[in-house]
């Protein structure tokens, strides 16, 4: 997506968000460019609210939070946000499904090892897969960013192909071609996924949402 595309997809989904205040959302909204395609420190701060850590900061980072007396606080620069850590759970994963990369078709990973245990031949060191579908949807609230093949066998007579996030890639080794029509195509489909119908990415999913999705996706095989 181009910058401006980004900035108006945040935008979109930070307004549906009524628990955030309007003096501040400006300063929210420039979040975005400082994490456009660079989300790992958003992923950290996600997983140290899930261990239920008082607080989280990096130096030289743009947002933060604390724990005080009266609460949880969401710090971004000089602007503080009294919230909830499931809200504060809700704004992140909203940030880092806008703000994430989506690979273009074709693209050529690495998926990282605790994802290798499960999905690699039994004695492969790692496994790769090329791209071959985006933005999957089996439920009406969590969607796959990618599915692809094993490279480079491919699928080796099964019909199936392998769904991953992004978080479970490790490196991206040749990535596929892109041009204008790929980032229309990226922007609405993330439009229609995050704003219009109000999903987020499998990753984030509830053990209630894994359920679901796993059952749906039996239920398709």
């Amino acid at each position: 997506m181009t910058k401006e595309q980004q900035m108006t997809l945040l935008i979109q989904v930070l307004d549906k968000k009524e628990y955030l205040p309007g003096k501040m959302k400006t300063g929210l909204y420039h979040v975005g460019n400082r994490y456009w395609g660079k989300t790992d420190y958003l992923y950290r701060m996600y997983k140290a609210l899930l261990q239920q850590k008082p607080e989280f900061r990096e130096n030289n980072e743009f947002i933060s939070y604390e724990t005080r007396e009266d609460g949880l606080y969401f710090i971004c620069e000089e602007e503080e946000l009294p919230i909830t850590r499931r809200k504060l759970k809700n704004l992140l994963i909203s940030y880092i499904d806008v703000c994430e990369k989506i690979l273009p078709l074709g693209t050529l990973v690495e998926l990282k090892s605790e994802f290798m245990k499960e999905a690699a031949p039994q004695g492969s060191d790692n496994l790769k897969i090329i791209i071959t579908h985006r933005f999957l949807d089996y439920t009406d609230s969590t969607y796959f960013h990618y599915a692809g093949v094993p490279y480079p066998t491919g699928m080796l007579g099964s019909q199936n192909v392998i769904h991953l996030s992004s978080a479970l890639i490790q490196s991206v080794i040749q990535e596929g071609f892109a041009d204008e029509m790929e980032e229309t195509y990226v922007h609405l489909m993330k439009e229609e996924f995050l704003v219009d119908r109000d999903m987020h990415s499998v990753g984030f999913a509830t053990e209630e949402e894994k359920n679901e999705l796993r059952e749906r996706m039996e239920s398709n095989e």
